[in-house]
């Protein structure tokens, strides 16, 4: 079961990046990848996030040992608790 959310939540970030890079595309009158570009750029923003969010809210942050699965992992014991989906949905 917990391949499934990992592929759900592939699919849903896939979806979701192609989706704005084509939004942002769309309304750009250039042949020029500019949905692409702002939506590296936004993500390469995110650099220091960790650090922020270590000193904002004193909890330690650390490397994923698995860095290309940890989010799809995460996502999938997200979605694997039902008590953490209600305390988030609510």
């Amino acid at each position: 079961m917990t391949i499934l959310y990992i592929a759900l939540g592939g699919v849903a970030g896939t979806l979701s990046r192609y989706g704005l890079e084509g939004w942002i595309q769309g309304r750009s009158a250039s042949g020029f990848p500019l949905g692409t570009l702002t939506v590296n750029l936004a993500g390469s923003l995110l650099l220091g996030f960790d650090k922020l969010l270590e000193d904002a809210f004193g909890f330690s942050v650390r490397l994923a040992e698995q860095p290309m699965t940890c989010v799809a992992q995460g996502a999938a014991l997200c979605l694997s608790r039902p008590e953490v989906l209600v305390h988030y949905a609510t």
